[in-house]
C-alpha cells in the first residue's frame, strides 16, 4: 500500500470569476474571460480566455484572483486546453510576509505549445521564484495565489488566441507514517 497524498480543489471554474483584466500590451477590445459551460474538462464549467497580444514589449494579461493556499502543498496543478500559440501561463503568489513569487505553469521557453487538447500543467511549490523586490526570499506558508496571467516577450510569438482553464488543484504530500530507517525490528 502506497499513500499517494491528497489532492484538494482550489477553483473548479464552475462559477463566474471577475471579468476584469489588467496588464500591458494587449488589445482590450479583443481580450476577455468568460464562463464556458460547454467545453469544460470536469464539473459544470471552465474559464475561456480569449486574448490578443500587441507588439512593442512584453505582453502581460492579468486575471486577478484571490485564492488561499492553506497548509504547505507540494505542488499546484491546473488543466489547460491549449491553442498552440506558445503564450506562457503564470501566476503570482504572495506569502505570509507579503513577499511576491512567480508561479510558472508553463516552461517559459515552450509556453502553451499543445493544441486542441487538455493538458495538466503542474509545478512544484518549492520552485517558486522570488520577484526582484525580494531576491533570494523563501516563501513562508500559507500563501495566496493573487493572479493568473498570460505573457509573451518574443514579438514573433505574440498572437491572438483562446485557452481554457479548469480544475486548479493543490497536491499535498502523504502524511508521514512515523517509520524511520533503522526502526524496523531485526
Amino acid at each position: 500500500f502506497v499513500d499517494m497524498g491528497t489532492t484538494v480543489a482550489v477553483c473548479r471554474f464552475d462559477e463566474e470569476l471577475t471579468t476584469r483584466l489588467l496588464g500591458t500590451r494587449f488589445d482590450s477590445t479583443k481580450t476577455r474571460v468568460r464562463l464556458d459551460k460547454t467545453r469544460q474538462r470536469e464539473g459544470t464549467g471552465c474559464l475561456a480566455w480569449r486574448y490578443a497580444m500587441t507588439k512593442g514589449g512584453t505582453s502581460k494579461i492579468i486575471l486577478p484572483v484571490d485564492l488561499p493556499i492553506m497548509g504547505r502543498p507540494s505542488k499546484i496543478a491546473l488543466w489547460i486546453y491549449g491553442d498552440g500559440k506558445e503564450a506562457w501561463l503564470r501566476g503570482e503568489a504572495v506569502d505570509a510576509r507579503g513577499q511576491r513569487f512567480l508561479v510558472d505553469f508553463t516552461n517559459g521557453s515552450e509556453g502553451i505549445f499543445w493544441k486542441n487538447q487538455w493538458k495538466r500543467a503542474e509545478t512544484s511549490l518549492s520552485n517558486l521564484v522570488p520577484r526582484p523586490s525580494n531576491p533570494g526570499a523563501k516563501p513562508v506558508f500559507p500563501i495566496r495565489l493573487t493572479e493568473l496571467y498570460l505573457a509573451q516577450d518574443q514579438e514573433a510569438l505574440k498572437a491572438n488566441g483562446e485557452i481554457l482553464l479548469d480544475g486548479l488543484e493543490l497536491l499535498y504530500a502523504p502524511e508521514s507514517s512515523g517509520l524511520q530507517c533503522g526502526s524496523v525490528a531485526r
